[in-house]
């Protein structure tokens, strides 16, 4: 593995330690705001990286994850009647 290589995985460590409980998807007010931020600093965390293929793939698996645990939160909270 390259030093590059190594640091890449250390950006998207740090982004994903940074944003590591997103709300449920039930709560809109929320959810909004929370994926607002972490989808920009996803651009920038990208672009301090010249978009390298694998800060890409990275950081795009890890939106994909919490878009899950979002979903698994939101099953998990009492219904409203």
């Amino acid at each position: 593995m390259s030093e590059a290589e190594t640091q890449i995985f250390r950006a998207a460590y740090r982004y994903f330690a940074a944003h590591p409980s997103p709300p449920p998807m039930s709560d809109q007010a929320a959810s909004l705001a929370w994926w607002e931020t972490a989808a920009n600093d996803i651009a920038a965390v990208s672009a301090s990286w010249n978009n390298h293929p694998l800060i890409i793939r990275l950081l795009a698996a890890i939106y994909e994850y919490l878009e899950e645990k979002a979903k698994e939160a939101a099953h998990e909270l009492p219904q409203k009647p």
